[in-house]
Parts: structure tokens; sequence; C-alpha cells
């Protein structure tokens, strides 16, 4: 198997394609590496992420590195619509809370000083 990338630093790149022959292609000015079928990694991918093959150049290995995958303009507006109803709870609480506290200083000062 031969693989095609791009670098995208000094010693890792991109895999752009992968070839199971390059007999009759020509690959001038492309980079190309051969591996054994069973040097491919298989894919993980954590919850809200996708794979993209990439190489290690320096250590001639194939792996993955996962991306988030972006969300949907009316997702994150619910999701941002969520966070602020929680944001004005709390913010009312808080408000509350300084409200009885400066009541108990008024009541404790009022108390000292009769």
């Amino acid at each position: 198997m031969y693989v095609q990338y791009q670098l995208t630093t000094a010693t890792t790149g991109l895999i752009t394609a992968i070839y199971t022959s390059i007999e009759g292609y020509n690959f001038e000015d492309v980079l190309i590496e051969e591996f054994a079928d069973d040097e491919m990694p298989k894919a993980k991918s954590p919850a809200g992420t996708f794979p993209i093959l990439m190489i290690d150049v320096s250590e001639h290995k194939l792996y993955y590195d996962y991306r988030q995958i972006p969300q949907s303009p009316e997702i994150r507006i619910l999701s941002l619509e969520k966070e602020n109803q929680l944001l004005k709870a709390q913010l009312s609480v808080q408000s509350e809370r300084s409200d009885f506290i400066e009541d108990v200083i008024t009541e404790l000062a009022t108390q000292l000083y009769k």
C-alpha cells in the first residue's frame, strides 16, 4: 500500500490519497511512502469527533488525528439559549443572596447600636 501526503509540519503530513499500486502513475513533486497493509491503524473516534489519517514521517508511522465535528447553527443556538437561561437563574440567586446578606448586616448593626 502506498500513501500520498502533504507535509503539515517538518515531521508530520496529511494523507491525501492511498494506492494499492503506483504503476502507471506519474508522481513528480508528490510525497509517497510505502506501508504494509497491517500498518494501517484503526480509527477509534471519540464522540463528537472525526478521524483524519496522518503520517509521522520521522518514525514512518500512520496515525489518526481527531477533530471536533462542527455544530450546526441551530444546535449552537439551542445550546447558547440553555446556557443563557442557566446564567440568568444563577444571577437571580446571587442577587437574592446579596440582598439577604445586606439585610443581615443591617439587622446586626441595628442590634449592636441599640
